[in-house]
């Protein structure tokens, strides 16, 4: 019998959370408690683009798709995982190719493992995260992906540019995942999920992504 082992990729969300520079924080209120017996309600107001969440073409584009009209089938399925050290603060194109190329197996899901995830929770995590070269983009397009998951809180090119990387992707209609935890827990190829609420019109939506392995 196959031993099967869920990893959990998303972060817990409260108040608390770290939200991206200028982004306004998770504000939660009780709306209805009622002790000892009864129901209880809370109110919940908070960006799309907090915690572990998923880009919209919307999210750059004023007439792009909601989050509600991404088709499911890109954001759930076989999916695989290399990892890529950046160099300079810079994740190379051709580190990225030669692990892809070494997996034994490829699918239209890539997972993008660098180590910075592990300063979640720190200033530097916004400020100093890494940035793609221009040429991610063909060859995202070239190997047929449908969604890229990074354990990043954005992507980009370089240092900064943000809005080239996200419509670069978007206008393709490649899935954005980002903020990914635990993402070096993964092996190289798994079944991954990370579907976004069905908010209609959204620009983005929080995910509980993971992993199921074995």
């Amino acid at each position: 019998m196959r031993s099967e082992v869920i990893v959990d990729l998303s972060y817990p969300l409260s108040p608390a959370t770290p939200v991206y520079p200028g982004d306004p924080p998770i504000a939660v209120a009780d709306v209805l408690l009622n002790e000892p017996v009864g129901f209880n309600l809370k109110r919940v107001s908070t960006a799309m683009h907090v915690g572990t969440h998923l880009d919209a073409p919307r999210h750059y584009f004023a007439d792009g798709a909601g989050v509600d009209r991404i088709p499911l089938s890109a954001c759930v399925g076989r999916a695989v995982m290399v990892r890529v050290a950046p160099v300079g603060g810079i994740v190379r194109t051709a580190d990225l190719e030669s692990a892809w190329n070494a997996l034994a197996i490829r699918h239209e899901r890539l997972l993008v493992h660098t180590g910075f995830g592990d300063r979640f929770g720190t200033p530097a995590y916004f400020s100093a995260h890494p940035g793609f070269e221009p040429s991610l983009f063909p060859f995202l397009r070239k190997n047929g992906i449908a969604l890229f998951a990074i354990d990043l809180p954005s992507i980009k090119y370089g240092t900064a540019d943000n809005a080239a990387a996200h419509a670069d992707l978007l206008g393709a209609g490649i899935v954005i995942v980002e903020t990914l935890a635990n993402t070096g827990a993964l092996p190289d190829e798994f079944f991954f999920a990370a579907a976004p609420i069905a908010f209609e019109g959204f620009d983005g939506s929080p995910v509980r992504a993971y992993a199921i392995v074995g």
